[in-house]
């Protein structure tokens, strides 16, 4: 469970950084009030959060993964809105 965790929590850090670099798309950066340093901060918390995950005990793992699968939902999420609507119109 632990390389899931940490496989999550490396895909969300590379998103969140391509975000950053090329400032989102229009629902995360207007819509949603998401600026690049935003994207940038959640990124190095993700890439934290997955370091934990691989370091942190067994026993504690099951509470980290869940914490960065629901943090990961709720980030990712805020691109299927921008993908399902190109058109902001």
């Amino acid at each position: 469970m632990a390389f899931f965790g940490a496989a999550l929590a490396l895909l969300v850090a590379y998103q969140a950084w391509r975000a950053s670099r090329h400032g989102g798309k229009f629902y995360a950066a207007e819509v949603y009030g998401m600026p690049p340093s935003l994207h940038g901060r959640i990124a190095l918390i993700a890439l934290a959060t997955g370091l934990a995950i691989l370091c942190v005990p067994a026993a504690y793992t099951t509470p980290l993964v869940a914490l960065e699968t629901l943090a990961a939902t709720l980030y990712l999420a805020s691109f299927a809105r921008g993908a399902s609507d190109d058109d902001p119109g």
